[in-house]
């Protein structure tokens, strides 16, 4: 069921759009308050 093991490729790959919508979330939030 589970890979191996992720490649470091692999993780950036699937991270990256997380945490680019989480950074866009905070900077609104950051942008919204000022």
């Amino acid at each position: 069921m589970f890979h191996p093991l992720p490649s470091k490729c692999e993780i950036m790959y699937f991270s990256f759009p997380l945490l680019r919508r989480s950074l866009n979330h905070h900077l609104i939030f950051f942008y919204k308050d000022h």
